[in-house]
C-alpha cells in the first residue's frame, strides 16, 4: 500500500457527490430572455421558481437563495456599468450573461469539476513553472490547463478566472459587488487579452502533453473505491483499461472520419467527372480521357484518403508504461522540483518568414503536382484533383493532432509529413484566420438567434398593441 499525496486526499472527499446535468446553453437562453424582460421591458426581476421551471429543474430553498444571489449580482453589474467605459457595452453584457450562465450551471449541477480543476492546476504547478519574466504566468497556466485538459470554452474560463482573481466571487455581498462593479468592465478586457497572449499557445502545448494522464486519472478517481487508490497494482490495471478504451475511441473516431470522407470523395468525384469535367472537355473539343484514366480519375482521391487508415497504429507498449508512471507520480508523489520552462519570445517576423516559406513551397509543390498529373489527366481535371489532395492532407493533419493525445513518449516525426503539411497549408491558415476573428463567431449568432426567438415572448402585449393600432389606422384609411 502507498500513501496518497495530501492533494489527492483532499480531492477524493468530494468526488463521490451526486451531480446532475443541465446544459449551459439552455440556462443561457433563459438568462438572456429574462435579462431582456428586465432591462428592455422594465419588468420586475423574475422569480426563481419560474426560472427553474423553464429549465426543467427542481432545487431546494438553499439553492434558490443562491440562485437569487447570482442573478442579483450580475444584473446589478449590468444596471450600474460605468458611464465612461470604453468599448461595446452590448458585447460586455453578452459576455457577462454567458459568465452568469456558467455560475448558475455549476450551482445547479453540483459540479465536482471545480474540485478536479483545482487539483489538476495545483498538481501541474509542481511540474511546470513558467518563466518569471512572463507576467500573469499563473493565470496563463490556469487558462492553459482549462483549454488543454478540460476543453472549456471562453465563457467558462472567464468565470474561473474571475473566481481566481476575486476569492469570494461566489459569495460576495451586494456591498462587495458595488465596490467591484467599476472594475469588471476592465476585467473583461484583460481576460480577453489573456486569450490572445503570445505565450499562451506554448503553455497550452506543455499542458496538452499531460492531458491523457489527468483524463485517465479522473476516470480512476471517480470509479475506484478510496481504499483501492492506495494499491499501485490496482491503479496499473485501471490505467491499462482506460488507456485501451481511449485508444479504441480514437481509432473508431478516425476510422469513421476516413470512411465518411472516402464515400464523400467517391460520390463527388464521379459527379464532377461525368457532369462537369467530361462535358467541359467535350465543349472545348479536347477529349483526353480513356477507360483507364476515367476509372483512375474517379477512384484516386478515395484511394489516397483510404491509405490514411494504414497509419492508424497503436503506440508501443512503453507508451502505456510511461502513462502508468505518470499517473502514479501524480497520485502519490508529495514533493517534486518543478521544471522551469523558459519560453522563447514570440517573434512575429520569424512566424511570418516561416509562413512565407510554406506558402512558396505549396505553390511549387502544387505546380509540380499539376504538371505531373497532366501526363495522365487534362489540366482542368488535374486542378480539381489538387483540391482533393489539399483536403486529404488537411485531414491527415487533423488525425495526427488527435493521435498526439495518445502519446506520452516522444513520437518520431515522419519526413513525409512535411510534404503533407505543405499541401494542408491553405486550409491550416484558413482555420487560423477564422479562429482569430474578434468575437465574430457562433456566440454572436447564438445570442442574436436567441433574441429573435424570444422577442415574441418578451413583448407579447406590445406586439398586440401594434397590431391593434395598425388595424385601426387601416380602418380609418378606408373610412376616409
Amino acid at each position: 500500500m502507498t500513501e496518497l499525496s495530501p492533494l489527492t486526499q483532499k480531492l477524493i472527499k468530494d468526488l463521490n457527490r451526486s451531480s446532475r446535468s443541465f446544459s449551459t446553453d439552455k440556462i443561457e437562453r433563459v438568462v438572456i430572455s429574462r435579462a431582456l424582460q428586465k432591462f428592455v421591458k422594465n419588468k420586475p426581476l423574475f422569480s426563481m421558481e419560474s426560472f427553474l421551471k423553464e429549465i426543467h429543474c427542481s432545487a431546494g430553498e438553499d439553492a434558490k437563495k443562491n440562485l437569487q444571489k447570482i442573478t442579483d449580482k450580475y444584473f446589478y453589474i449590468i444596471e450600474n456599468l460605468p458611464v465612461n467605459a470604453t468599448g461595446s457595452r452590448i458585447k460586455f453584457i453578452e459576455w457577462l450573461l454567458s459568465v452568469a450562465s456558467c455560475e448558475i450551471e455549476y450551482l445547479l449541477n453540483q459540479e465536482t469539476e471545480n474540485d478536479f480543476l483545482f487539483y489538476v492546476f495545483n498538481s501541474i504547478k509542481k511540474t511546470i513553472e513558467v518563466d518569471e519574466e512572463i507576467k500573469e504566468r499563473e493565470i496563463l497556466l490556469y487558462i492553459a490547463v482549462q483549454q488543454a485538459i478540460f476543453r472549456f470554452d471562453r465563457a467558462k474560463i472567464s468565470y474561473h478566472v474571475l473566481k481566481m482573481k476575486y476569492e469570494k466571487w461566489e459569495n460576495y455581498s451586494l456591498e462587495d459587488i458595488k465596490n467591484i462593479t467599476p472594475q469588471i468592465y476592465k476585467e473583461r478586457r484583460e481576460i480577453i487579452s489573456l486569450f490572445q497572449h503570445p505565450q499562451l499557445k506554448r503553455i497550452y502545448l506543455l499542458c496538452k502533453s499531460k492531458s491523457l494522464a489527468y483524463t485517465v486519472l479522473h476516470n480512476i478517481l471517480e470509479k475506484s473505491k478510496k481504499d483501492l487508490l492506495t494499491d499501485p497494482e490496482h491503479i496499473e490495471k485501471e490505467v491499462s483499461i482506460h488507456y485501451k478504451n481511449f485508444l479504441e475511441k480514437i481509432k473508431k473516431e478516425s476510422s469513421k472520419l476516413i470512411t465518411l470522407f472516402a464515400l464523400f470523395f467517391l460520390a463527388t468525384k464521379i459527379l464532377l467527372l461525368f457532369f462537369i469535367e467530361i462535358p467541359f472537355l467535350e465543349h472545348t473539343g479536347k477529349i483526353l480521357f480513356n477507360d483507364f484514366t476515367i476509372t483512375l480519375n474517379a477512384l484516386l482521391p478515395t484511394i489516397l484518403i483510404t491509405l490514411l487508415a494504414l497509419k492508424l497504429s497503436s503506440p508501443e507498449e512503453k507508451n502505456r508504461k510511461k502513462l502508468n508512471l505518470e499517473v502514479l507520480k501524480i497520485l502519490y508523489k508529495k514533493d517534486e522540483k518543478p521544471s522551469v520552462f523558459k519560453l522563447p519570445k514570440k517573434e512575429k517576423r520569424i512566424y511570418f518568414f516561416i509562413n512565407l516559406i510554406y506558402f512558396f513551397s505549396f505553390i511549387l509543390l502544387a505546380s509540380f503536382s499539376v504538371w505531373a498529373l497532366n501526363f495522365l489527366f487534362p489540366l482542368f481535371s488535374s486542378l480539381i484533383f489538387i483540391i482533393y489532395l489539399i483536403i486529404v492532407a488537411y485531414l491527415d493533419v487533423l488525425i495526427r493532432e488527435r493521435w498526439k493525445e495518445v502519446y506520452i513518449i516522444e513520437k518520431k516525426e515522419n519526413y513525409l509529413n512535411i510534404f503533407v503539411d505543405i499541401f494542408a497549408f491553405p486550409l491550416i491558415m484558413t482555420k487560423k484566420w477564422m479562429m482569430t476573428q474578434k468575437e465574430k463567431d457562433i456566440k454572436k449568432i447564438t445570442i442574436s438567434f436567441t433574441f429573435f426567438k424570444k422577442i415574441k415572448k418578451v413583448f407579447p402585449s406590445y406586439l398586440k398593441q401594434v397590431k391593434k393600432s395598425l388595424r385601426e389606422k387601416k380602418e380609418n384609411i378606408y373610412k376616409t
